[in-house]
């Protein structure tokens, strides 16, 4: 059984995308603001979800939309490389090896 938050994602990741599809689960401490990696197909998607215990009268702040924004150019834009290193300070290990899985499909690069 998950908690209401992990079960969220894996919802969304199978109402979006279908039950046989290839996907990372981040989503807990250290976590890096990203909750999942799913390929489909030659496209992969990251995703942070926002869900609430209790329901919040406001939306998505903008700040929270800049910080995914930002997030996803430390993993493309090579001009990010210090924030890049910095972030990957801030997370679980292992999630760091997810990241560089991820950074490798941005450009191209196959994994072993």
């Amino acid at each position: 059984m998950f908690q209401p938050e992990r079960a969220f994602i894996e919802w969304y990741k199978e109402a979006r995308f279908g039950n046989n599809i290839k996907a990372r689960i981040l989503d807990g401490k250290k976590d890096g603001g990203i909750d999942a990696i799913v390929e489909d197909g030659e496209i992969t998607f990251v995703l942070q979800l926002k869900y609430e215990v209790s329901s919040r009268v406001s939306l998505v702040t903008r700040n929270e939309i800049g910080e995914f924004q930002n997030l996803a150019r430390k993993f493309k834009d090579p001009t990010y490389e210090d924030e890049y290193i910095n972030w990957v300070k801030t997370v679980r290990p292992e999630f760091v090896i997810s990241t560089i899985m991820f950074i490798n499909l941005l450009l191209g690069i196959q994994s072993m």
